[in-house]
C-alpha cells in the first residue's frame, strides 16, 4: 500500500472514532504506525489535536503554531513557558498586529460565546518580511458545564489564514487561504433518550484573492 494511501486510511480511522477520546484515539493509531517515521510524522502533522488551555503566563492556549520544542509560547507577554533561549517569536510588525488581534477576538468570542470562552491568536512570518507573507492562526474553545440539560459540552475551533502577496506594476493583489476545523462534543442525560454522548469534526477550506 502506498505511503499516500496509509495516511488516508489513518485519518479515516481517526474520523470514525469518538472525538472526545481524541487524545487517546492519536495514541493508539501511532502504536499501530510507529515503525513507519515518515508515516507516522505526517500523521501527527495532519490530525487534529484537541485544544489544551495553560494558565502558566495568563490563560492562553496551546498548539503546534505557538510551540517551539516542549514549551509555548503566551500572546500575553510573548514570553515561552517554560522559559527558553532562542524561541521562534513574530517581527515587531507582527507582534503588534498579533495584539490587536487578541483584543478583538477576546471581545468578540465572550459576546458570542460566553464568558468563559478562551481565545488565543497567533501570527508568524511566511519569509524575512511581512511583505513576502503572514500566517494567522485563531483558536477558540468554549465549554458548557450543567447547562440546561446539557451535563458538559465543548467547542473548539482552529482558524488558520495565510496571507500572501503578488504585485504586478501598480497593482498588489492580496490571496487569503482560510483553513477551518471545528470539533464539537456535547453529552446530556433525560428521560427518553438516557444517556447521549455527540461529537464530531468539520474541516473546510477557501481560497480569496482581491
Amino acid at each position: 500500500m502506498s505511503s499516500e494511501k496509509n495516511i488516508v486510511e489513518c485519518i479515516k480511522i481517526m474520523r470514525k472514532l469518538p472525538v472526545t477520546k481524541m487524545d487517546d484515539n492519536i495514541i493508539a493509531v501511532s502504536n499501530l504506525i510507529y515503525e513507519d517515521d515518515d508515516l507516522l510524522n505526517e500523521f501527527l502533522q495532519k490530525v487534529d489535536n484537541r485544544i489544551e488551555i495553560s494558565e502558566e503566563d495568563g490563560v492562553f492556549i496551546k498548539c503546534e503554531h505557538n510551540r517551539d520544542g516542549d514549551s509555548y509560547r503566551s500572546h500575553h507577554s510573548n514570553k515561552y513557558c517554560p522559559s527558553i533561549e532562542d524561541g521562534r517569536l513574530p517581527s515587531e510588525a507582527l507582534r503588534k498586529l498579533e495584539i490587536k488581534f487578541n483584543k478583538m477576538f477576546s471581545i468578540y468570542t465572550k459576546a458570542y460565546y460566553s464568558s468563559s470562552t478562551v481565545c488565543s491568536c497567533y501570527l508568524w512570518d511566511l519569509g524575512d518580511s511581512i511583505e513576502d507573507g503572514f500566517a494567522v492562526s485563531v483558536l477558540i474553545k468554549n465549554l458548557v458545564n450543567m447547562e440546561k440539560s446539557v451535563e458538559n459540552g465543548v467547542w473548539e475551533s482552529n482558524n488558520i489564514v495565510n496571507v500572501t502577496f503578488t504585485k504586478e506594476g501598480d497593482k498588489l493583489e492580496v490571496h487569503y487561504k482560510l483553513t477551518t476545523s471545528i470539533v464539537l462534543g456535547m453529552s446530556f442525560r433525560n428521560d427518553t433518550c438516557g444517556d447521549v454522548n455527540l461529537s464530531g469534526t468539520v474541516s473546510r477550506q477557501e481560497n480569496i484573492h482581491f
